[in-house]
């Protein structure tokens, strides 16, 4: 599997650019398990833990359309249904959306 270009999103922590060698481990790593995606624009996915019963244990991150986001979560770019590294200009996109939140 390639080495993918996601944007990694912790409470109270700024953005941070990060490489990840296996998607699928990785991710458990990063974000609790069930994950869910969410379209923040073309091509760009937030992967995030939709797990509502660990609000209580977990701190709250970030409110992204109307959904209240806890602990951490990713950003990946997307390409043919299939998770991708964000491009250069899809990380500027991304900096910008998450700057008005």
């Amino acid at each position: 599997m390639k080495n993918i270009k996601a944007i990694i999103v912790e409470p109270d922590k700024k953005p941070s650019i990060k490489m990840i060698n296996n998607i699928n481990y990785d991710l458990y790593g990063l974000v609790y398990y069930p994950y869910k995606k969410m379209k923040l624009a073309e091509n760009i996915y937030l992967i995030y833990s939709k797990d509502a019963t660990l609000k209580k244990e977990l701190k709250r991150n970030r409110i992204i359309n109307n959904v209240e986001i806890y602990s951490t979560f990713i950003i990946v770019g997307c390409d043919k249904n299939s998770i991708s590294s964000l491009s250069v200009e899809q990380i500027e996109n991304v900096k910008k959306i998450l700057q008005k939140l």
